[in-house]
C-alpha cells in the first residue's frame, strides 16, 4: 500500500520559486494556487490553479530547474508526487508519450 503525502500551505506561502531543483510534483487538493514568473515588466500571472489541477511537473519531465514560482493564493493542501513516483510513471509510459512530453516542455520554457 502506497502512502499519500499532503502538505499544507498557508494563504501566500510560496511552495517554490523559479530556479529551484525540482524533487516534485504536486496536485491541489483543497485550495488555489499562483503560478507566475519575474518579467522586466514584473510579476507576471501565467496561470490560476484549482482543486485537482497538477503543477510542478515540468521540471521533472526535462530536469531543469523551476522555470516559474509558485504560491498558495488561499490555505492550500496539496498532495505531493515524489519525484522516484513520477520518474517511475514516466519509464512505464508509452516511449512516444514520453517524448511528446519532452517537446512540449521544451516549448513551454522558451515562451
Amino acid at each position: 500500500m502506497q502512502v499519500v503525502n499532503r502538505k499544507m500551505f498557508p494563504a501566500g506561502q510560496q511552495i517554490f520559486k523559479s530556479g529551484d531543483p525540482a524533487h516534485q510534483a504536486y496536485l491541489i487538493q483543497i485550495g488555489e494556487v499562483e503560478i507566475s514568473r519575474d518579467s522586466p515588466s514584473g510579476k507576471q500571472v501565467l496561470a490560476k490553479l484549482g482543486q485537482n489541477a497538477i503543477f510542478g511537473e515540468m521540471a521533472l519531465i526535462d530536469g531543469k530547474p523551476r522555470s516559474a514560482s509558485a504560491t498558495a493564493l488561499v490555505d492550500t493542501t496539496l498532495i505531493i508526487i515524489n519525484k522516484g513516483r513520477f520518474e517511475n510513471l514516466m519509464e512505464n509510459a508509452d516511449p512516444f508519450l514520453r517524448g511528446l512530453l519532452k517537446v512540449l516542455a521544451g516549448r513551454l520554457r522558451t515562451q
